[in-house]
């Protein structure tokens, strides 16, 4: 017999360093692509988008954030991260795409940890 689980329901994590957090993110991401800290933070310029999806990627799969969570950091909907995080971790899991974005992934998370 097959057991069915059901997820509760996630919030982000209630961190005291969030904004600090998505701070220090905003700026390795910055620093890293060449794109301002606004063109990074906004939602409607289509140029830094792949930063954007390593920012959820990160957040997602480093910090236990949720979708809705992460995509408040850049005023997207849940769905629209969820289709970033999906194509960073399609790449990331295929071995002949990885050196794609693994090496901007752990940049970044590097610069966060320290």
């Amino acid at each position: 017999m097959k057991t069915i689980t059901y997820r509760k329901k996630q919030y982000p994590p209630s961190l005291e360093n969030k904004n600090e957090l998505t701070d220090r993110l905003i700026k390795s991401l910055s620093k890293h692509s060449g794109y301002s800290e606004e063109d990074i933070k906004n939602s409607k310029s289509h140029r830094p988008a792949f930063w954007r999806k390593i920012a959820v990627y990160l957040l997602v799969e480093k910090y236990d954030w949720t979708m809705q969570g992460a995509a408040d950091v850049f005023e997207q909907t849940a769905p629209n991260a969820y289709n970033g995080y999906k194509s960073i971790q399609r790449l990331a899991n295929t071995d002949g795409k990885k050196h794609l974005v693994m090496p901007y992934v752990n940049q970044v998370y590097h610069d966060l940890t320290l």
